[in-house]
């Protein structure tokens, strides 16, 4: 079994308090997401935008043109944290997220 079968990363990028203009954190998405999906594409589960609001899902149309189709299957935006359960247990998320994993 490889090192990317055995561990996977899931990553939840909360912008629920973030105004649209948040630069610093639209500047590092840019870099951190080539990095996975070129570097470590099979290291990357899922990743979770929490707060996805009606701009940043149609930026997010957008970006897809720029992303593999194996890529963007892994990215799922949610308005609200409660739809975070229906994709991680509740033993494995954080109390913050409604789970009961205390980090």
């Amino acid at each position: 079994m490889s090192y990317a079968e055995t561990y996977q990363l899931s990553v939840i990028y909360d912008r629920r308090d973030m105004a649209d203009s948040d630069d610093v954190s639209k500047e590092t998405m840019k870099k951190f997401m080539p990095i996975l999906q070129d570097y470590y594409p099979e290291t990357l589960k899922s990743f979770y935008v929490l707060g996805a609001n009606l701009l940043y899902r149609a930026l997010w149309k957008i970006a897809t043109i720029f992303v593999s189709k194996r890529t963007e299957q892994k990215i799922h935006l949610l308005e609200e944290v409660d739809k975070l359960e229906y994709f991680i247990t509740k033993d494995n998320l954080d109390e913050a997220y409604g789970g009961s994993l205390r980090i």
